[in-house]
């Protein structure tokens, strides 16, 4: 029995997976990674929000205002944890970590959750690993 064939060919795919489209809706996700919106203006835009491949405005400079704060957000959540894991191949690095800055942030800085805050639940008889 003969395999089917896919109509795609590898270069036909032109697909940009940096940039983002300039749509009402891909603003709105950028919000709303970067901190929380109230519910009349997260309605009010999800209302006029519409899928990719309709015909739609788009809004470049929207996206530019919307996507900044998030990049910015994930820049110092970045430094507050240390994690310069984006940064690979740097030298600078390389020597925070070898001259232990990294591991005493990460132990004495970062603020940690004590035990007695955390639930733990233990499974019940009707667990499906029993």
């Amino acid at each position: 029995m003969a395999e089917p064939t896919i109509p795609i060919s590898i270069d036909s795919i032109s697909a940009n997976y940096v940039g983002v489209a300039p749509t009402l809706a891909n603003c709105l996700v950028f919000l709303l990674a970067t901190f929380p919106v109230p519910d009349w203006l997260f309605e009010r835009w999800l209302g006029k929000a519409r899928p990719l491949l309709d015909n739609q405005q788009h809004y470049p400079n929207l996206l530019a205002i919307c996507r900044i704060p998030f990049l910015i957000r994930r820049a110092f959540d970045h430094m507050k944890f240390m994690d310069f894991t984006v940064t690979s191949g740097n030298k600078i690095v390389y020597l925070i970590w070898k001259i232990g800055l990294i591991k005493f942030w990460r132990k004495h800085v970062i603020p940690s959750v004590p035990e007695k805050h955390l639930k733990i639940e233990k499974a019940g008889p009707s667990s499906v690993f029993s």
